[in-house]
C-alpha cells in the first residue's frame, strides 16, 4: 500500500471519529479552542423525565411515579410534563390507587383539554369510577 493511501484512510477514520466524538459529545469546538468534555455517569446526568419514563417501561411504578413527581417539581412547564401527568395516572392504576388515578387523570384533562391522549384520559376515569364503586 502506498503512503498516499495510507494518508487518506488515516484521515478519512480521523474525520469519522472526530465527527462521532463530536456527536457525542467528547468534545466541543468553540472560540476558545477545542476543549475534551469531562465523561459523566450516565445516571447521575440522565434526564429526570427519561429516567422516569426508564423506570415505567421497566415496569417499577412506584419508582416512576416517584421520578415524575420530582420532575414535575424541577421542571414543571417542561415540554413532558403533559406525558409526566398522564404517565403518572397509569402508574396509580398499576399501584391499585384508583381514586389517586382518578384524581391525576382529571387534572390531566384540565390542564391539557387539547392534548391526544385527553379521551382517553377521560375513558379511563369512566372505566376506573366504575370498578371504584
Amino acid at each position: 500500500m502506498s503512503l498516499g493511501k495510507l494518508l487518506g484512510i488515516l484521515l478519512v477514520i480521523a474525520i469519522v471519529v472526530g465527527g462521532a466524538g463530536w456527536y457525542m459529545g467528547w468534545f466541543s469546538v468553540g472560540a476558545d479552542g477545542i476543549k475534551i468534555t469531562e465523561k459523566v455517569d450516565e445516571d447521575a446526568s440522565m434526564d429526570v423525565y427519561k429516567k422516569a419514563w426508564s423506570q415505567f417501561q421497566s415496569l417499577q411504578y412506584e419508582k416512576a411515579f416517584v421520578t415524575y413527581t420530582q420532575a414535575l417539581k424541577e421542571r414543571p412547564d417542561d415540554p413532558e410534563a403533559a406525558t409526566a401527568f398522564y404517565a403518572m395516572g397509569k402508574c396509580l392504576v398499576e399501584m391499585k390507587q384508583i381514586p389517586e388515578a382518578i384524581t391525576k387523570y382529571k387534572e390531566f384533562i384540565k390542564r391539557w383539554p387539547q392534548d391526544a391522549r385527553a379521551a382517553a384520559a377521560q375513558k379511563e376515569v369512566d372505566r376506573l369510577a366504575l370498578l371504584n364503586q
